[in-house]
């Protein structure tokens, strides 16, 4: 990563509303206020999901945010890793100590995504955050108004 991209990056993320494009990644990120949103193209790739969370963690300070929401609506072929529930364990244990009051949502018709956000759901306490999902990003947005 050149200088130049860092700088700007860095200049970027300051401002109150934002857009990032992930080059190269079949996502895209966008913070507005306290929410994140990755939304993701027709295929995310096993660990994609995994790596956008990174990448929101690694370039955006997760202490502003209550919500980070993954945008699957697109999503046609997914394949859930078979050690995804240890991934977000490791992922989430960590950032916890920046940020323990995020609300983790996914936005999915998908089966397989919709059974993976479930697992999380299910073992909420062991994550630590909060975990939502939901079918539309409509709904999704009348839930986070309501809740803020």
């Amino acid at each position: 990563m050149n200088r130049f991209f860092c700088f700007s990056l860095f200049f970027i993320i300051t401002l109150p509303k934002l857009l990032l494009i992930s080059i190269d990644m079949g996502y895209t990120l966008n913070i507005l206020g306290k929410k994140a949103f990755i939304t993701f193209d027709d295929t995310a790739e096993e660990n994609e999901i995994t790596n956008a969370f990174l990448e929101v963690v690694d370039i955006i300070n997760i202490r502003k945010l209550n919500y980070i929401i993954f945008d699957c609506t697109n999503v046609i072929n997914y394949a859930v890793p078979a050690d995804h529930m240890a991934r977000v364990k490791v992922v989430t244990h960590f950032s916890t100590a920046w940020n323990a009051n995020i609300t983790i949502i996914f936005i999915a018709t998908n089966s397989e995504i919709r059974f993976m956000a479930t697992a999380f759901i299910n073992h909420n306490e062991d994550l630590k955050w909060n975990y939502m999902l939901f079918e539309d990003l409509n709904e999704t947005l009348k839930w986070c108004d309501k809740n803020e």
